[in-house]
């Protein structure tokens, strides 16, 4: 039995909204790519995946999460998903790299559907084989954005906080939206810090600090939880 027997999927992308200013593509060629879940509605296009390809968590139990994957294959055969060629459909958006993109699921016969990969789209790229024409939609989770996301030192400051309050500090030193994070309190308390590496590199020294876990939910929310949480 395949999993498409008892598992129906759901591709959905946001069509905009506003979010931190310090994202990925805020800070390079994509500026209305925004970090949110404030998108005014999401566009299902489900009817025009051909496969889904996700990777997320982590290699092994010691190990850092790493940034989270998606690849969406779409039947192109109408151009709607090539930009620029003002194909798309009535209520469909022209996809470009930094828009927001969801995957949810639900078991055959139920109505509530559950997020199981949250990201924004990296690059789209048009291909033809065989007459077959698809848009290969290649995303990344947040992390990706927090690892780019760099700036200027500040003072030492911090001796003596918890992992948790530190977690945090950086979070809000890099606009990462409050509800878009999910953190408990640590046990350990950390030396002072200037900042001056990017958010990701921040948060996962502060997390191997502690001994705890830092990663990205399927809802898009960062989590935190100290030692011992496992």
């Amino acid at each position: 039995m395949a999993l498409s027997d008892i598992i129906d999927l759901k591709v959905e992308f946001g069509l905009g909204g506003e979010g931190m200013v310090n994202s990925l593509w805020d800070m390079s060629n994509w500026d209305e790519g925004l970090w949110s879940t404030d998108e005014e509605t999401w566009t299902d296009m489900t009817s025009a995946v051909l496969s889904i390809t996700d990777k997320t968590g982590k290699q092994a139990f010691l190990r850092r999460s790493r940034t989270g994957t998606a690849t969406i294959v779409l039947d192109n055969t109408e151009g709607w998903f090539t930009p620029g060629a003002g194909q798309e459909p009535p209520g469909y958006l022209e996809l470009h790299p930094g828009r927001p993109a969801r995957i949810l699921a639900r078991p055959h016969g139920e109505t509530a559907w559950e997020p199981i990969w949250y990201g924004r789209i990296d690059t789209l790229e048009n291909q033809h084989h065989n007459g077959d024409l698809t848009a290969v939609v290649r995303c990344t989770d947040g992390f990706a954005d927090l690892a780019v996301s760099n700036t200027v030192a500040v003072a030492p400051e911090g001796t003596g906080e918890l992992t948790s309050e530190r977690i945090t500090r950086i979070l809000d030193h890099h606009d990462w939206p409050a509800d878009m994070r999910d953190i408990e309190p640590g046990v350990f308390t950390v030396q002072a810090t200037t900042l001056a590496d990017d958010a990701l590199s921040e948060c996962q020294l502060t997390t191997d600090a502690e001994g705890g876990d830092f990663w990205q939910k399927p809802d898009g929310r960062l989590a935190f939880r100290g030692r011992g949480w496992m």
